[in-house]
């Protein structure tokens, strides 16, 4: 039986203060219809029907807890162009916090996908993946001193995009002492599996926890709790939330598995769903909930977005009733 504590009835997250430290990019999609075959290459000629653009990478986080109801305070670099004013107008009209965000040289990153019938066709990315300067990282440092001030809740979404290196990691754990950091982790040699050493929690997918460990994605369940288990020793974390696509989640916490069972349902895009299991995970455990809890919850939340197309995240009114179903299910289950 899942024992739940939170009060459906109400928000747990609204007002929950959660920084978010990361890759801030564009999301952008081109939708349309593919009815015939170039004559000039042997490619795909879609029909534009249709363009939406979206806050990608950290942004994403941050409009995740947005969505919730949670108030993220988001810290990452932007260009001074006009992708950079298009995703500042964007956070601005979302009612988010964008004092924290540093205009710098480096242009703005941005994802275009192009999407047919449903179907990736196509992905570009347009980027400068340089390290921050000198000057920068002071500056980010600083915010981040301030951002401490307001919450003991950070979340890093490291897209390995120049905004957090190994030097960087280092220097925010000192600045976060005694406050809880939940890392997104992108696997990126030993130097930067050192830097993540002593932060909270990992919520990797099984792709990176294969990598962060040297080994074979998890098949079985024995097989994710034996995997989580030294994703919590090698890092010195308090706990781990592994996710692992259809299967489910595993949560190792206290020497202990949980694991979590996805609801059978139809995907239709995993854009962007580790950034809602993080944010909800993040927020729950900022809004009181034990870690069993808000694992439940961020279990739930990425079964919300998945059955969107593209760049999606999981409002607290899609929560609710999700959750009533999900525990609705387990308790049948149970029966």
């Amino acid at each position: 039986m899942i024992a739940i504590t939170a009060d459906l009835n109400s928000n747990p997250f609204e007002n929950v203060k959660v920084a978010v430290l990361g890759d801030v990019m564009m999301d952008r999609f081109i939708y349309g219809d593919v009815e015939r075959i170039s004559p000039e290459a042997p490619i795909p000629v879609v029909r534009v029907t249709k363009r939406n653009s979206h806050l990608g990478g950290a942004g994403n986080v941050a409009a995740n807890l947005t969505a919730l109801g949670a108030k993220p305070i988001m810290i990452g670099r932007i260009g001074d162009d006009e992708l950079g004013r298009e995703f500042e107008t964007m956070a601005n009209t979302m009612n988010m916090e964008t004092k924290y965000l540093l205009k710098t040289e480096v242009p703005t990153i941005s994802k275009t996908r192009v999407i047919a019938r449903s179907q990736q066709v196509v992905r570009f990315d347009e980027e400068v993946t340089d390290s921050l300067s000198s000057h920068d990282r002071t500056r980010v440092l600083t915010v981040l001193e301030q951002a401490r001030k307001e919450t003991s809740t950070l979340i890093i979404s490291d897209y390995s995009k120049g905004m957090v290196d190994d030097k960087m990691l280092e220097d925010v754990k000192k600045v976060w002492r005694g406050g809880d950091i939940f890392i997104d982790p992108k696997p990126k040699g030993e130097a930067r599996n050192i830097a993540y050493i002593g932060t909270t929690a990992m919520t990797p997918n099984a792709q990176e926890a294969s990598e962060l460990l040297s080994c074979p994605k998890p098949k079985t369940d024995e097989e994710a709790e034996k995997m989580a288990a030294e994703l919590v020793e090698k890092f010195n974390l308090n706990y781990v939330l592994l996710t692992r696509s259809g299967d489910g989640m595993t949560l190792y916490v206290e020497g202990k598995a949980h694991h979590l069972k996805a609801k059978v349902q139809e995907v239709i895009d995993v854009s962007g769903a580790g950034d809602t299991v993080i944010s909800v995970f993040a927020a729950a455990v900022a809004a009181g909930m034990s870690v069993e809890e808000a694992a439940h919850f961020a279990n739930v939340s990425g079964g919300v977005v998945v059955a969107k197309l593209g760049t999606a995240t999981a409002s607290w009114p899609e929560m609710q009733k999700a959750m009533r179903k999900y525990l609705e299910f387990h308790s049948n289950q149970a029966a």
